[in-house]
């Protein structure tokens, strides 16, 4: 009976393995002679069995590190991020939505991506419509990946930005965010530009309207409109990235003025504007179109024309300067309208919207200056 007994005592320990995690309540997985352990986490446990697939020799154990709000599992060769009770992360956008909105816009057009140059796309990845509802957020080494079921869409973002997107300490210092904006020199763009201003009533709609669609213009102001109330109007168009020239201080003809005289008129508006907003002009617009040549050669700045005209002037109506420009427009255009008028402001509301369905990127003088690498002091599209 004895002897039975020490005969089954030994099979049965054969068969059992003393083998211990470092790790306290750590799972055990054992295939032939291979042990692995793992915390109670299915996707870790997923991993260990393939681990010991070939039931080879070798014991597979874990260290557990904290990493702000949740723990760091390592492995020899793999690494996983679980909360704190062991389960997968749970992760969701709670927070900067204007964040997620230029990050998903900016690397979408980078990636060439059409539907990112639609109207409808700038509509719906707005900060206050944008859906998180459903979308899929999971960690990668430094990087937060964000799926975007509804643009079929991967976002990669750092995650020391990403830290304050999910609400989540993952160990790691924050960075502060800089909005940033993509054109592509690969695609056609047209330069929107409004003379006459600043007049809040238009400016703040024509405002609205770029802001909607993620699109930039430029402004030619007359310096003798300007107080503080058309420099806050001024302020707040710069914050949304669009460009200001000076228009001259009364509009007048600087075809008829001497140089020193023509000079004046146009750079003390730019001066003013400076001064006040620290904020400086790199372009000007002639009244009347009348070029001044002198001025040209000698003014660090670039005297902007036009190559089409919407006409706006004319009867004030929004379908006719609609029509004017949509009809007109190709690439690489400046298109010339007014910010006087509440009809320009209607008709830019449609404008805009069409122009980038017409597959238009909408930019400053500047940027379109810039992507023809043009360095005239003068220039009216082409």
């Amino acid at each position: 009976m004895n002897k039975l007994f020490i005969i089954l005592l030994l099979v049965f320990c054969v068969s059992c393995d003393s083998t211990k995690s470092s790790n306290e309540n750590a799972h055990k997985y054992k295939n032939g002679k291979c042990v692995a352990f793992y915390p109670d986490n299915n996707s870790i446990y997923e991993y260990v069995k393939n681990e010991c697939s070939d039931s080879k020799e070798r014991v597979i154990d874990y260290k557990v590190e904290s990493l702000g709000d949740f723990y760091l599992i390592k492995y020899d060769n793999q690494e996983f991020i679980t909360e704190k009770d062991f389960s997968d992360l749970n992760l969701k956008i709670v927070d900067r939505l204007d964040i997620v909105s230029n990050a998903l816009r900016y690397q979408m057009r980078k990636d060439d991506i059409d539907l990112a140059y639609t109207s409808n796309f700038m509509i719906d990845t707005d900060k206050d419509n944008l859906d998180v509802s459903n979308v899929i957020i999971r960690k990668k080494d430094n990087d937060l990946l964000m799926y975007f079921p509804k643009f079929g869409y991967q976002l990669v973002m750092d995650l020391a930005y990403g830290q304050e997107i999910v609400g989540r300490d993952f160990g790691i210092e924050s960075k502060e965010y800089v909005m940033d904006y993509y054109l592509n020199p690969n695609r056609p763009m047209v330069a929107l530009t409004y003379d006459d201003g600043p007049y809040r009533a238009v400016d703040s709609i024509i405002f609205e309207t770029m802001k909607k669609y993620d699109a930039r213009c430029t402004f030619y102001i007359v310096g003798s409109r300007l107080g503080e109330y058309e420099l806050e109007t001024i302020k707040m168009g710069l914050d949304l990235n669009l460009e200001f020239g000076s228009h001259s201080m009364n509009h007048e003809n600087i075809s008829k003025l001497s140089y020193n005289d023509a000079y004046y008129i146009i750079v003390s508006v730019s001066d003013y504007v400076n001064n006040k907003l620290d904020y400086q002009m790199k372009t000007y617009r002639p009244p009347y179109g009348s070029r001044n040549y002198d001025l040209e050669n000698g003014l660090d700045m670039v005297s902007v024309l036009w190559n089409v005209d919407s006409m706006d002037w004319s009867n004030r109506n929004e379908d006719y300067t609609y029509s004017n420009v949509v009809n007109k427009v190709n690439e690489n255009d400046v298109v010339l309208m007014h910010s006087l008028y509440s009809s320009t402001a209607e008709a830019t509301k449609r404008i805009v919207p069409e122009l980038m369905d017409k597959g238009y990127q909408l930019v400053t003088v500047s940027e379109l200056m810039n992507h023809l690498n043009i360095e005239n002091r003068n220039f009216g599209g082409r």
